[in-house]
């Protein structure tokens, strides 16, 4: 008998408990009210609808107040959380980033093989990829050497990002693996954005990567060639008047968004390669 009031006290708490979390209104409600702990343990890849979403815009309110129990979170065994967590550390200015921040974010870079989470707002939902690498490059001096590891990762967005971000950050001590990374990037293929941000990494790894170039030119297609031809002058007889942009930007039809993507700046969330986001809610 025991046994069956306990089923029926379940079933109970069931028919109270699934319609709040159901209902997006609900949740609303009940994120206003939980406690910093509470909304991040729904930040884990479970099967409740829209919970992590609405304990993700609570705690963005929160700010500084969520950052103990969001950094606890880093070190959590369930990739969304870390991530989610990540990603609203990233946007405190106060937070000093720690030795495990930097290490989920290096994390990030992979692809999660998930489409982005639907509904969501691109500020503050965005791919996590590229979110965590315009970060790690503000804060390369803690993140070196994770990043120079991953050059080295199983995953293949993940390689590339991290040579991105070591050639963004000019660590022409890399130049060898950021061009054997980097370089197959600059040929005509069907990923959006690559060349272009691999592109401008060459160019900001400096002088170094120029023998490394020279050879990959070899075994280019006619668009890798070019952009190969482009960031080499560029190193060699960098342009000084807008007259010389337009110049250079009829060596390449790689993009519109810049005459020179060697010289000029593209923004990386105008130029998205790879599909990783983050993982399911």
């Amino acid at each position: 008998m025991r046994t069956i009031w306990v089923m029926l006290a379940g079933l109970v708490a069931l028919v109270v408990v699934a319609p709040a979390h159901a209902d997006r209104r609900g949740l609303e409600s009940w994120a206003e009210s939980a406690s910093n702990s509470e909304l991040v343990d729904a930040l884990v890849h479970d099967d409740i609808r829209w919970n992590a979403i609405e304990a993700m815009g609570e705690l963005r309110d929160r700010g500084a107040d969520a950052i103990y129990e969001l950094e606890e979170a880093l070190g959590s065994s369930d990739r969304q959380q870390r991530q989610f967590s990540a990603s609203l550390l990233r946007r405190l200015d106060t937070y000093k980033p720690s030795d495990e921040m930097i290490y989920v974010c290096v994390e990030g870079l992979a692809n999660d093989k998930a489409p982005p989470v639907r509904g969501a707002h691109p500020s503050m939902y965005g791919p996590n990829a590229t979110q965590g690498a315009i970060y790690l490059i503000r804060h390369i001096d803690l993140a070196e050497g994770l990043v120079a590891a991953g050059m080295h990762s199983e995953d293949a967005q993940q390689r590339f990002f991290c040579a991105y971000i070591l050639g963004k950050t000019s660590r022409s001590g890399y130049a060898g693996k950021i061009c054997e990374i980097l370089t197959p990037h600059l040929n005509d293929n069907s990923i959006r954005g690559d060349a272009v941000l691999a592109t401008r990494a060459l160019y900001l790894a400096g002088p170094a990567v120029i023998p490394h170039l020279k050879r990959a030119s070899r075994r280019a297609d006619e668009q890798g060639r070019s952009l190969i031809e482009l960031v080499v002058l560029d190193l060699r007889d960098p342009p000084v008047a807008i007259e010389d942009l337009y110049e250079r930007g009829a060596m390449t039809d790689v993009t519109c968004l810049a005459h020179d993507p060697a010289y000029e700046e593209v923004s990386i969330h105008r130029m998205i390669p790879f599909v990783g986001t983050y993982a399911r809610d």
